[in-house]
């Protein structure tokens, strides 16, 4: 049974940590925190998956989180930080 109140606290938690690292990153002109976080990100959805598969908390949080816009605030970040580094 998936547990709506678990997956949103799950994703709450995780876009705190996504919304820090953007800032770290800004902050620091470095993909390094974006590396991090999306890691975690995929080691949480793997382990998921693996464990309860498509209906896992984990997997709808990931889930959650692409549809909200925040994985790809993450992998535009990560581009331009990596096409800005590229280019001085």
């Amino acid at each position: 049974e998936v547990d709506i109140n678990s997956i949103m606290n799950k994703y709450k938690k995780l876009k705190r940590e996504v919304d820090e690292s953007i800032k770290d990153a800004k902050k620091e002109d470095s993909e390094k925190p974006l590396d991090r976080i999306l890691k975690k990100i995929r080691k949480m959805r793997k382990s998921g998956l693996e464990k309860a598969g498509e209906l896992s908390d984990e997997n709808l949080t990931y889930k959650v989180l692409r549809s909200k816009g925040d994985l790809q605030k993450l992998f535009d970040l990560k581009y331009k930080l990596f096409d800005d580094n590229l280019t001085v």
